[in-house]
């Protein structure tokens, strides 16, 4: 009898050719290079499956951040003109 949550014979041949297919061009490397070269593959296999914003989308993004950037820096050095007028009437 088969539980409902184990993998199939069929499945796991899948899986298993998967993965020999997937470690073979490693396999061929010096030991301290197969490591680092399969954490490059699968980085890459991820980011193939990332959704990447469109040009437009990305631009406007930029813009946005370019502009909070302008502000909280406009923002930040009136607070450090207002704190170094402060310190200079207290110093004095």
């Amino acid at each position: 009898m088969r539980l409902p949550w184990t993998t199939t014979d069929r499945a796991r041949a899948a899986r298993q050719h998967s993965r020999s297919r997937r470690e073979a061009p490693t396999s061929r490397l010096p030991r301290f290079l197969q490591r680092p070269v399969a954490f490059l593959q699968e980085a890459y296999g991820e980011l193939r499956k990332a959704h990447w914003p469109t040009r437009e989308t990305a631009l406007n993004l930029t813009l946005v951040v370019i502009a909070v950037s302008l502000v909280v820096g406009m923002f930040l050095s009136g607070v450090d003109y207002i704190f170094a007028r402060i310190f200079e009437l207290l110093v004095q």
